[in-house]
């Protein structure tokens, strides 16, 4: 339900002819849009191949249900903020992981906080790339994997991105130094997290905190590890900035991270002719993930000021302490999982319907449009009159909130049936009531019996109750 998107929502679609791919898009503002957020398509930029009249009817449709459509192709919240700062890792799912393009798109989504991986070279050089190997995010021609520590200049220089379906691109993997140039987010809060990955010594780590440093503004980017003492130097570099210790998955969530990767590679040939070094290459990566757990109060002794605890969301439910423990000792807490969106959106779900405090921000992979309305529906509000013109904002208006507003285009052939997809994936009726007959002994009566969803809202007017009495 929430994996990675690879295409642009329909709605989208509808209005572009094609999309850009300019690092900030061109193309004259809309002045019946100049008050969207900077973000907003239309509003601040917008694309040449836009269908002005659509675009904005579609936005007055959006903006009616308070939401808009924003410059990456994802939905925001007009009025009222998502509660939850949402963060997505590695950038916009529909880009090579780590690229350039992955992270301005995710700026343009709208995104609290984009992550990125940062790993050093023995030379000394910091690029964005998150395995310790390469092959799966990035490779040569020639397919040879290759310990990414070890690598030449020389060897970077053939390497090439994959896209999200495993092919290779033309984009190389770009370094820490281009990031923090380009880094422009396009919403004042929104901030960049480089998550460090693999050993680094202490003057690698000091070069990294010089090279952002010096492009970066203090309070627009963060670091995070899972090793403290790379957390311990970067504070005595700098007192203020923020950083967040990682806790490594859960003992269960490894387990069935492991057993879906086997699952899924277990019909490759070549999986099948190198199995033992491909399960000890697993087991080696979860290994490495499964570093002591600090505690709260030692993390916080440790760090001191402005800093915080990452850990899966898994843990996070089983340990009802952590979030009280983190307050305790002013730590904000940040949640992560490795068993896929659903599971760690359905945990969120769960603990919110017990009363149990959320943490402070997740980090996904799926859209931040998606997370929010999943967890707080009434973000979405109901048809607040404005009369769309166009087929797009008409749909718009007709859908419950707790539809997705993201497949606007697939609601259509549901709408025209009676029915409409909701934001969990499943498909229900558009019908509040049915006619339910009971039998009793001295009347015959006839009940309208209200059919509600169990996420929709009940604030509806249902038909007069109709009683039919025999004479």
């Amino acid at each position: 339900m929430f994996a990675r998107y690879s295409f642009l929502p329909l709605l989208v679609l509808v209005l572009l002819q094609g999309c850009s791919s300019q690092l900030k898009p061109e193309g004259e503002r809309f002045q019946l849009l100049s008050h969207y957020p900077d973000n907003a398509e239309g509003a601040k930029y917008g694309s040449e191949n836009l269908d002005t009249g659509a675009l904005v009817d579609s936005q007055y449709a959006l903006t009616d249900r308070n939401l808009y459509l924003t410059l990456g192709g994802d939905l925001g919240f007009f009025n009222q903020t998502c509660p939850l700062k949402v963060g997505v890792e590695r950038g916009d799912a529909r880009f090579s992981e780590n690229s350039l393009d992955a992270l301005e798109y995710a700026s343009r989504n709208g995104f609290d906080v984009v992550n990125i991986s940062a790993r050093v070279t023995k030379a000394g050089d910091w690029f964005a790339y998150h395995d310790d190997e390469t092959g799966r995010a990035a490779a040569n021609k020639q397919g040879h994997r290759k310990k990414f520590y070890d690598l030449s200049t020389n060897d970077l220089s053939t390497l090439r991105l994959r896209d999200r379906d495993g092919q290779l691109t033309d984009d190389r993997i770009p370094s820490i130094k281009e990031i923090a140039n380009t880094w422009d987010p396009y919403l004042a809060h929104q901030r960049l997290a480089i998550n460090i990955q693999g050993d680094a010594t202490l003057d690698q780590l000091s070069e990294l905190n010089r090279i952002v440093k010096r492009a970066l503004a203090s309070g627009s980017y963060f670091f995070t590890s899972g090793k403290l003492y790379q957390l311990q130097h970067l504070r005595g570099l700098d007192h203020g900035v923020y950083l967040g210790y990682v806790w490594g998955p859960d003992s269960l969530s490894s387990q069935r991270y492991k057993r879906s990767i086997r699952q899924a590679i277990s019909n490759d040939k070549m999986y099948q002719r190198n199995r033992g070094s491909s399960n000890r290459a697993i087991d080696l990566a979860l290994a490495k993930q499964n570093h002591p757990k600090l505690s709260a109060t030692e993390v916080a002794r440790k760090l001191g000021y402005n800093a915080g605890l990452h850990v899966d969301i898994r843990s996070y439910a089983k340990h009802s302490t952590i979030y009280q423990r983190a307050k305790e000792n002013n730590l904000s807490v940040s949640t992560y999982s490795i068993n896929g969106d659903d599971y760690h959106i359905n945990t969120l779900q769960s603990l919110a319907s017990k009363n149990k405090p959320l943490p402070d921000v997740a980090d996904v992979t799926t859209s931040k449009y998606k997370v929010c309305a999943s967890l707080f529906p009434r973000l979405i509000t109901e048809n607040g009159g404005y009369l769309p013109m166009t087929d797009q904002g008409k749909k718009i208006s007709q859908l419950p909130r707790n539809g997705d507003f993201s497949a606007i285009e697939l609601q259509g052939d549901y709408l025209k049936n009676g029915y409409y997809l909701a934001i969990d994936g499943e498909v229900k009726s558009l019908k509040i009531n049915k006619i339910v007959a009971k039998k009793v002994t001295k009347k015959a009566v006839v009940i309208t019996v209200p059919e509600i969803p169990a996420d929709t809202d009940l604030n509806v007017v249902f038909d007069p109750i109709h009683i039919v009495i025999p004479e």
